[in-house]
């Protein structure tokens, strides 16, 4: 999967145009992936495309043609030795090309017309010949092989040219198709169907049928051809890849394409893209016999209505993973083949809740051509080339609990992304960014493999040549000591890692162009390379399998067919050594498979010690007696074309180490997945016997559970279960990776900032890749669930809520424990529970088997999350989603609600409380009617309870919350009640003052009271306001003087929160406690200043003797009194102090601070504080109203004017009140005011 990532680049063209007026009409990546050739109407510009688009020289084609004619089309040799050009008059120009990049004399960089060197290339790109088509227009010029290509005429032609004789070999018509002993079913009838009905005004029938496209792929050995009269034809050729021969014979089918103007197929899966004139694709999937079935129709991300308009061009990347559709005027489309769009200029209104934005700067296409991750596009009119980069992504392909990091990155030419979890937030993104190596990158461009362990902690790239290793944990790139022994060998295959400890590379040796297997220490240090294994055909897939013991099994798939199975014996002094590795590999099996398992799009293998069954983390399964006689591993295939996942039981197989014929007896298969499976991972963390992969597919994303039925007898059986976790794929988020560290299932997608810069004369538009987790263990917890349920009875019959959790016998093994003490890590177990918990009580929507009963297993789930600290959060969202019926499902197996309501108390869950009070008012479990005044005095009462805590715990959202809902309750009650009789629902309030562990009140709150105050409402975010759509302020201020003045305990919360916030420096939250109460901020003051200046002064209301220091125990002396409150001050509103003065390096990088605001300040003596407080909106007049309304206490105002660094104001305070010197003094002694040193001092050396 690739995404495109860095900044969307468009180069002006101008200056690379030797003559004034040339457009560029196409560009073209040389198959070897060092340069790019442009061409224009009368020369080819070959150009660098690594990191930045340079010039390397021009060739001027004018002389080989005529005064009136110029270049249309041109194409590479796919060894990248020559290319050909077409011109307008039918004429073939044949070019030998042999640029070295490398060398320093071809590379010119250019800006200008006049210093372009118009010949400096002309000696390494001769003509050597030219063919002549006797006027016959070139539409396309299409690679057949290594021996010849095809060129699609204007009349309909198909003419066949050799790339080594230079010259025409065949014509390809309709007529020619249709005739000799080509055969297509279908192919008679439709050109009879079409010369009946399309005749000329005279009743004179067409003489051909015209063919508009062509395509072929040289790894399927497939061609396809395009006809005017609606039909495709699809056809193996008697000479493999080489037309150049005689007597080519086609056979294939001829299938009905009506509406369809271009047709592509996949270079490595049988897919073919078709294409209608106004832009609408449709894949289909070709099958062994040639038959076409639909794969996916068009893309879902871009709107069906929308006129796109006709497609120029359609090219698939060399390993066929993503498309690439070019339109005319409305831009580009980049496809997975799968059908996921991951970048797009057509977006419709479905993806919008994502952020997604259309693309910026690609207006249309004139041509396109992929280099590496880069993408080339030529703009409609030729004026400009646009590169557009793409990060191909890296994942490990298991899950381990051992997971130190995201196991999954991204890799682009110059730099690696990793995922991180962003501190704002908490939301992932590739923000950790590492550039690569800059000496293997310039030497060994492109990187074209790469693999990251299970822990996430070390990653391997390779490129040209050799390979590198990136430790995160030591930030710290390791290359091979040895440089020649670097140069030695190139990476073929996908490499994999052994058990995080060393990593198995399939390389090609430069000097004999031999393959061998290698495995290197993960350390690089003196004597890396453990392993060296010879062999005899090319790799195309590797993987491996272990268990929890050690043992090892590496599998390779090459060439020929052949699957390779070694034992992996691993040794060293310690059992977790990362140095002085002992390996060795010993062949235990080779297999000839089908030819149905020729070039998989996925490998990987299951340790037969995860089928078995109750295993156990601390007793895994061992094997007995002689290792090579015992189990051998399943190896899972995706197959080609189908995407069908199938398994191959090694031990069905018969020993055939010495055979290498593909003819023997057809092995043993099971298949797992039909088809349409695109990524598959292992997640080795799930608490279930047998193995758990993760699928993702064209149906959505599946568990699949692998397990060994032993029913049958003494021969074991694969047991497959399917367990759906979505109906289908979301289609713009692409599957990234697995990732244990996470707990979810990562996916992205591409967005694009809108911001645009210029520099110089390119033009920068920033992608960037969104990550969005997935979350799937609530269907592995619900299976785990479901299994222990139908052999549990412990389970009590009472509510759960009534029996304590040791009264209760959980069936639950270490595995099933530990595997949940990962999700609470990684805080996922509070949404995969919620989401089980619903799905189990939706039983409509439920998607348990008939066999299993989800009223025990909400028992049970319930019994397993009593014993976690977030099972109130998990009951009470789950209560929230659900409609009141459905409540009493769970409120029944926990008791009632009132015992929950209490239990969320006591383990201070206020906000799961306030959830609760709703079900409490329409509760009748304790003998009142829905909606009786009982129940709603109860409910006022329980609100009043959650209203204190919150005070006391300065929960200011939930109150602003609180106030209205309780102010709604007690409008009604004051229909029928007085307010004495409501004041006695609160008899209780010593008892519960004392429950929270707060001091009676003294004060008579209610004199403070000032209901005809206007507060002022302090700028957002840092304001908090009513809900008043069902009640008014009158209301609710009419609960507040209840609540104030009554004996309901709220008093003494308030005048501890008042105390605690005027110690702690919690000015804000203390100012919107005291406004959403309607108190007089001055009375408070005045009320409890004298106590937080000197803290011996309090005494008891009962007379005990106990100060205010026994409330608060740890209450700071008068000097660190004013520096808590000045730390408080910043912490609150998230300051960052800096330990020196760095206002000159802010001022010139910050041009958002300016105004009037800094007027009273000296820039030059700011720390990082000063400049987040006057670049963010709306807080410096926060402070200063804070200043204003706490302007009683002198130092609140002096650290609130030392904060906003106001000279004359500190000054004029300090002459007025010489005391506060000392403070000033005192607060130098904390390392973190260090910044304020020179500030400070200026202000002092000002007083005197």
């Amino acid at each position: 999967m690739r995404f495109p990532s860095g900044s969307l680049a468009a180069y002006p063209l101008e200056t690379y145009m030797v003559v004034p007026g040339e457009r560029a009409l196409e560009v073209s990546v040389c198959p070897t992936g060092s340069y790019a050739a442009l061409l224009s109407g009368g020369h080819l510009h070959f150009l660098t495309c690594n990191t930045d688009v340079v010039v390397i020289g021009s060739v001027s084609i004018c002389n080989a043609m005529g005064d009136k004619d110029y270049a249309t089309h041109f194409l590479w040799h796919p060894l990248g030795e020559q290319l050909v050009v077409s011109t307008y008059h039918g004429r073939l120009l044949y070019f030998n090309v042999a640029i070295d990049v490398h060398r320093e004399r071809c590379l010119t960089q250019v800006y200008r017309v006049n210093s372009l060197p118009i010949g400096c290339a002309a000696s390494c790109v001769p003509l050597t010949n030219e063919v002549h088509l006797e006027g016959d227009a070139v539409v396309s010029l299409v690679s057949a092989g290594h021996h010849c290509f095809f060129a699609c005429t204007a009349t309909g032609l198909v003419r066949v040219l050799g790339w080594f004789k230079k010259n025409l070999l065949h014509t390809y018509d309709a007529n020619f198709l249709s005739g000799g002993l080509h055969t297509f079913s279908g192919l008679d009838a439709a050109c009879r169907e079409h010369t009946s009905k399309d005749l000329c005004a005279g009743g004179t029938p067409i003489t051909s049928i015209a063919i508009l496209d062509i395509c072929y792929s040289c790894q399927l050995e497939l061609t396809g051809l395009l006809l005017s009269s609606g039909q495709f034809l699809l056809a193996n050729s008697s000479a493999g890849d080489d037309f150049s021969c005689d007597n080519v014979v086609f056979n294939g089918v001829c299938v009905a394409s009506v509406g369809t103007s271009r047709v592509c197929i996949n270079p490595r899966h049988p897919l073919a893209v078709l294409a209608t004139p106004t832009g609408e694709l449709e894949c289909k999937r070709i099958s062994d016999d040639l038959s076409l079935t639909v794969f996916w129709i068009d893309v879902k991300c871009v709107t069906s209505d929308e006129y796109r308009g006709s497609i120029r061009c359609m090219v698939w990347t060399d390993d066929g993973e993503m498309l690439c559709v070019g339109y005319n005027q409305s831009g580009i489309m980049v496809l997975h083949y799968s059908g996921i769009c991951v970048y797009s200029s057509h977006v419709a209104e479905y993806p919008r809740q994502h952020g997604l934005r259309p693309a910026i700067g690609i207006e249309g296409c004139a041509s396109l051509s992929w280099c590496g991750n880069q993408l080339l596009i030529v703009d409609p009119r030729g004026l400009a080339l646009t590169v557009l980069g793409f990060s191909k992504v890296v994942s490990s392909p298991c899950a381990e609990a051992t997971a130190m990091f995201t196991p999954a990155c991204t890799l682009d030419g110059s730099k690696l992304r990793f995922i991180e979890q962003q501190h704002t937030d908490g939301s992932l993104a590739f923000s950790d960014t590492v550039l690569l190596n800059p000496r293997y990158a310039v030497e060994n461009n492109p990187i074209t493999y790469g693999a990251i362990s299970s822990d996430g902690s070390v990653v391997a790239l390779a490129g040209r040549n050799g390979f590198l290793l990136f430790d995160r944990l030591a930030r710290r790139w390791r290359t091979m000591r040895d440089r020649k022994e670097e140069r030695e060998f190139t990476c073929v295959a996908q490499p994999v890692w052994v058990k995080d400890l060393m990593v198995v590379f399939p390389v090609r040796l430069e000097r004999t162009h031999e393959y061998e297997l290698r495995v290197y220490n993960r350390v690089l240090s003196k004597g890396a390379m453990l392993v060296r294994m010879p062999l005899q055909n090319k790799p195309l897939r590797l993987s491996e399998c272990h268990d929890e013991d050690g043992d090892v099994f590496v599998h390779l798939f090459d060439d020929s067919g052949t699957l390779l199975v070694w034992r992996c014996v691993l040794s060293s002094t310690y059992p977790h050594a990362k140095h002085n590795l002992e390996v060795s590999l010993k062949l235990v099996k080779r297999v000839p498979l089908p030819r149905m398992f020729r070039n998989p799009v996925n490998m990987m293998a299951i340790h037969p010690a995860r089928l078995s069954a109750y295993r156990t983390t601390s007793s895994p399964c061992k094997f007995r007696g002689n290792r090579d006689e015992a189990l051998l591993p399943y190896v899972l295939f995706v197959v080609s074309g189908s995407n069908a996942l199938i398994a191959l039981d090694l031990n069905a197989v018969m020993n055939r180490v010495s055979v290498r014929v593909a003819s023997e007896p057809l092995v043993p298969l099971t298949t797992i997945f039909p088809s349409g499976l695109f990524h598959l991972w292992v997640d080795y963390t799930a608490p279930l016997d047998g193995a758990v992969l993760l699928a993702v597919s064209d149906r959505g994303v599946s568990i699949l559970h692998l397990s060994l039925d032993t029913s049958g007898g003494v021969t074991s059986s694969l047991c497959v279960n399917e367990y759906r976790v979505g109906d289908s794929t979301d289609p713009i988020l692409a599957p990234v990776g697995l990732s244990a560290y996470d707990g979810c299932l990562l996916t992205a997608f591409a967005d694009v900032d809108a911001s645009q810069q210029t520099l110089s004369s390119v033009s920068h538009f920033s992608v960037r890749t969104v990550v969005v987790p997935s979350m799937y263990n609530y269907r592995v917890l619900g299976e785990v669930i479901a299994l222990r349920s139908k052999i549990s009875s412990s389970i009590t019959k009472g509510p759960i809520g009534g029996a304590s959790v040791q009264s209760v016998s959980f069936p639950w093994d270490e595995r099933v424990l530990c595997w949940i003490e990962g999700m609470r890590r990684n805080s996922t177990l509070v949404c995969n529970a919620d989401y089980l918990l619903c799905t189990l009580i939706d039983r409509e929507t439920s998607s348990l088997s008939d066999s299993e009963d989800p009223c025990s297993m909400l028992r049970l789930t319930l019994s397993l999350l009593q014993r976690y600290p977030e099972y109130h959060r998990i009951v009470v969202n789950c209560l929230r989603k659900l409609e009141l019926p459905c409540c009493p499902v769970v409120v029944d197996n926990i008791g009632s609600t009132k015992k929950l309501f209490v239990s969320c108390l006591e383990e201070s869950r206020l906000e799961e409380a306030a959830h609760l009070l709703h079900l409490i008012m329409v509760d009748d479990g304790e003998g009142g009617k829905n909606g009786s005044l009982d129940t709603l005095r109860q409910t006022l009462v329980c609100a009043t309870r959650i209203l204190m805590l919150a005070v006391s715990c300065k929960k200011v959202q939930l109150i602003y919350t609180l106030l209205p809902f309780m102010a709604l309750i007690f409008k009604e009650l004051l229909v029928s009640d007085d307010e004495e009789r409501l004041r006695a629902l609160f008899s209780d309030a010593k008892g519960q003052c004392a429950l929270a562990g707060l001091r009676r009140s003294t004060a008579n709150l209610s004199l403070l009271l000032d209901t005809e105050q206007d507060f002022t409402t302090l700028s957002s975010p840092w304001s908090f306001s009513y809900d008043t759509s069902e009640v008014g302020m009158k209301e609710i201020r009419s609960l507040t003087t209840f609540l104030v003045s009554g004996d309901s305990g709220l008093s003494e919360a308030l005048e501890y929160v008042t105390t605690d916030c005027l110690r702690s420096g919690r000015l804000l939250t203390l100012y919107e406690i005291v406004r959403g109460f309607s108190l007089s901020p001055y009375g408070m003051m005045e009320l409890k200043l004298d106590e937080v200046r000197d803290p011996h002064c309090g005494v008891s209301s009962h007379g005990e003797g106990s100060s205010v220091r026994g409330h608060f125990p740890h209450l700071p002396t008068h000097g660190e009194l004013f520096l808590n409150l000045f730390t408080g001050i910043h912490e609150e509103f998230s300051l960052t102090r800096s330990p020196r003065c760095v206002g000159n390096e802010l001022r010139r990088h910050r041009s958002s601070v300016v105004g009037a605001e800094v007027a009273t300040t000296d820039f030059t003596l700011w720390t990082l504080a000063q400049s987040i407080l006057y670049s963010t909106p709306g807080l410096p007049e926060t402070l200063r109203h804070l200043r204003d309304h706490f302007a009683m206490w002198d130092e609140c105002v002096l650290a609130i004017n030392i904060i906003l660094m106001c000279f004359t104001d500190v000054v004029h305070q300090l002459r007025r009140h010489s005391e506060l010197v000392q403070a000033l003094q005192h607060l130098l002694v904390d390392e973190r005011n260090c910044g304020y040193k020179s500030f400070i001092r200026y202000c002092l050396e000002n007083v005197s």
